[in-house]
């Protein structure tokens, strides 16, 4: 499926990606309880990583990698983390050592804790990725 027309102008317009080409945009929807592993993404993917959020608020972590590789369970504390809320119409730009030195990932789970202390259950109404249409 074809990109919005909107969404690459608006990408580049940040500035993020000065010199430099986007060259993958991946769509994922996060249904219910469903997240992604810690992972560090293939150099490949390039030197800056965008993620944009459209439909509901989700939290991504970010955890220290060693040698661009997550971290062993067993080896990391898990409390030596950054948890950052990627609510709708957010972007987040992960560049540097942001982008080389931290792992990222979704958590399972069924709560996702908003800014204003309140708590969004992911039920069968929950949604993430690209809206329909």
């Amino acid at each position: 499926s074809e990109l919005p027309g909107w969404f690459l102008p608006r990408l580049h317009a940040t500035g993020a990606f000065e010199g430099e080409e986007v060259n993958q945009v991946q769509g994922n929807e996060y249904l219910e309880d469903s997240g992604i592993g810690q992972h560090v993404e293939d150099p490949a993917a390039g030197e800056t990583l965008a993620t944009v959020s459209l439909l509901q608020p989700i939290q991504l972590t970010l955890q220290r990698a060693v040698a661009g590789r997550p971290m062993h369970s067993d080896e990391r504390d898990s409390e030596d983390c950054l948890k950052v809320l990627l609510e709708p119409r957010s972007l987040l730009i992960l560049k540097g050592e942001s982008r080389h030195d931290f792992a990222h990932a979704i958590r399972q789970s069924k709560i996702v804790q908003l800014r204003d202390g309140s708590r969004l259950r992911r039920d069968s109404s929950y949604r993430r990725g690209w809206p329909a249409g």
